[in-house]
């Protein structure tokens, strides 16, 4: 068996242990912790890409201590359902946006509140993309709660914060779906408003993503997609830092 390599979906290729699982965890820690892994067997002079810049070390696929404490403080807000002061505990903000032509003055932009964007459904199958929509489709969830949060930080880069809740029949089911959809190149549910992994003109690539169980029959599921701006790692890592404090979000109500 022994070591391989996979090419991810953005195009960068990591050495995996084939004795493991085929497919390298989706998020930022995973995938860096693989691809350090690679440095190290291959030897000096071999670098690999990591979001805007290159790779050195694993601590640049992890957060900083900084982002990791601003994490802890976003989530206690997040549990409790403070949703504008969890994300300004990461230097986020609600997205902007215009006002439609021939209301106020052109051009002139306004702070939206934070709208939360949220849809239920009783299916999963519909509602999901690749293997995951083929699990769905011979294993049946009992309900889906989805929302999507648009939000800039500041520097300006626009950034789609994907929440999705997903309760199973059996605990075994929520086990079975997590295994698969933490993996790359398995799918996901599908974000509020996206179009498989493509939202607007970004995309959900799994490189700022974290699931987690909540209780025995659901699991809450965050993605974060770059909508436009000029990233760099920092923005790369505040993405990853605001998946981790959304799973912290109460499902909101129908």
């Amino acid at each position: 068996m022994g070591k391989r390599w996979v090419t991810l979906p953005d195009g960068r290729r990591v050495l995996i242990d084939s004795d493991r699982p085929d497919k390298p965890k989706k998020g930022r820690k995973a995938v860096a912790g693989a691809a350090v892994g690679a440095v190290a067997l291959a030897g000096p002079g071999v670098t690999g890409g990591f979001g805007a810049g290159g790779l050195g070390t694993a601590a640049e696929g992890a957060l900083s201590q900084a982002m990791r404490t601003a994490v802890t403080q976003g989530a206690k807000h997040a549990a409790k359902g403070r949703t504008a002061k969890a994300l300004r505990s990461l230097k986020l903000r609600p997205a902007k946006s215009r006002k439609p032509a021939g209301r106020g003055k052109p051009g002139r932009a306004r702070r939206d509140r934070v709208r939360d964007r949220i849809d239920h459904a009783a299916e999963c199958a519909m509602w999901s993309y690749g293997e995951v929509q083929q699990f769905f489709s011979t294993r049946r969830c009992r309900e889906l709660t989805r929302r999507l949060i648009p939000v800039t930080d500041e520097h300006g880069n626009r950034i789609a914060v994907s929440v999705v809740w997903v309760r199973m029949p059996r605990a075994a089911g929520v086990t079975d779906l997590r295994r698969l959809v933490d993996r790359y190149g398995t799918g996901s549910v599908t974000a509020l408003g996206a179009v498989g992994p493509r939202i607007g003109s970004g995309e959900f690539t799994g490189e700022a993503y974290t699931s987690t169980r909540r209780g025995r029959d659901r699991l809450v599921i965050s993605e974060a997609a770059l909508l436009g701006g000029s990233p760099d790692d920092e923005t790369l890592e505040r993405m990853e830092a605001a998946t981790r404090v959304a799973v912290r979000l109460p499902r909101p109500n129908r």
